[in-house]
């Protein structure tokens, strides 16, 4: 299943529950025509609230105007969330894990979510221009940790621990002795560079990483600059989150590469 970028209270509820209940119609297999110029909904790894709030499927901070929560609520079953799916009758959700969605689109407790969010394509178009700026030969060694998912949470303040955090766990894995800081660039400087050279690393110790990453695209919603970005890289997977990268680059077997 897609995961879902939340940004509030009850996290993990949530997406538990728009993944079970969401993601099997509105998941990222979900073609960009279906959904253009109507209100479909896509529950996308990387979409930020304000994405979302473009159809007014969440309206941050009014539960009581956000499509996502009318669509639950419904009395006919005929247009209430969520439909029939696989030949299984659908029931309505239960009244608790609505209240726990709501909870999540008013933000009780949550952090404060910046005026603007930092769509994907921002980063996407960041890198873009970094690799077409970059010495043909680097290219291939260029690889790219993203931390605008965070941003979009309201954990704006707390980048430059996140950053230094990534600086670490990459210099922990590195087999050279000069300490190499990844490089910030893109909107909030949410997009690092980093170069595998300065680490001791070969491309197949993020190919590791890369098949298994669960936040990568299909390629068949790939735009023409992400295509581009990919060919530029020589790789199939030049960017990821940066917060999945700590994770799992030190969890065996990446912690003998990397």
């Amino acid at each position: 299943m897609p995961s879902v970028a939340l940004a509030a209270v009850d996290e993990g509820a949530a997406r538990v529950v728009l993944q079970r209940e969401c993601s099997g119609c509105h998941g990222r297999q979900l073609e960009r025509s279906k959904r253009k110029g109507n209100k479909e909904m896509l529950l996308d790894g990387e979409s930020s609230l304000a994405e979302l709030e473009g159809v007014k499927v969440v309206v941050r901070g009014k539960p009581e105007a956000s499509d996502l929560i009318a669509s639950l609520t419904k009395t006919d079953p005929d247009e209430r969330m969520p439909q029939p799916r696989d030949g299984k009758a659908a029931k309505p959700l239960p009244a608790q894990e609505i209240d726990v969605l709501r909870a999540w689109v008013r933000g009780d407790g949550g952090p404060a979510l910046p005026a603007k969010s930092i769509k994907r394509i921002e980063a996407v178009r960041a890198i873009h221009q970094d690799l077409s700026a970059a010495q043909e030969g680097d290219h291939r060694y260029f690889r790219y940790l993203t931390l605008h998912n965070l941003w979009n949470g309201g954990f704006g303040a707390e980048l430059p621990s996140h950053r230094a955090a990534v600086s670490k766990a990459i210099n922990s894995l590195s087999s050279e002795a000069q300490i190499a800081v990844p490089r910030a660039l893109g909107p909030e400087s949410t997009v690092l560079r980093i170069d595998l050279r300065d680490y001791g690393g070969e491309e197949s110790s993020w190919d590791m990483l890369a098949k298994v990453y669960p936040y990568d695209l299909t390629p068949n919603v790939l735009t023409k600059v992400e295509r581009e970005l990919r060919a530029y890289a020589h790789c199939s997977v030049p960017m990821i989150r940066a917060d999945w990268f700590v994770f799992a680059s030190l969890q065996p077997p990446f912690t003998t590469g990397c």
